[in-house]
């Protein structure tokens, strides 16, 4: 993994100016579907797609 950083805040959690690159991962196709499911549950027809 490469991080790479900035110096400035963060924002909702996440550091401003912060990359990180990570070998391709299999699994996430899987979790971005569970997790899909999980949103469209809750906002119902108000969202068209994710």
């Amino acid at each position: 993994m490469l991080t790479l950083h900035s110096s400035q805040k963060m924002i909702l959690g996440l550091e401003r100016g912060v990359l990180k690159f990570l070998l391709y991962n299999p699994d996430w196709k899987r979790l971005f579907d569970e997790e899909n499911k999980v949103l469209q549950s809750a906002v119902g027809n108000d969202v068209l797609d994710i």
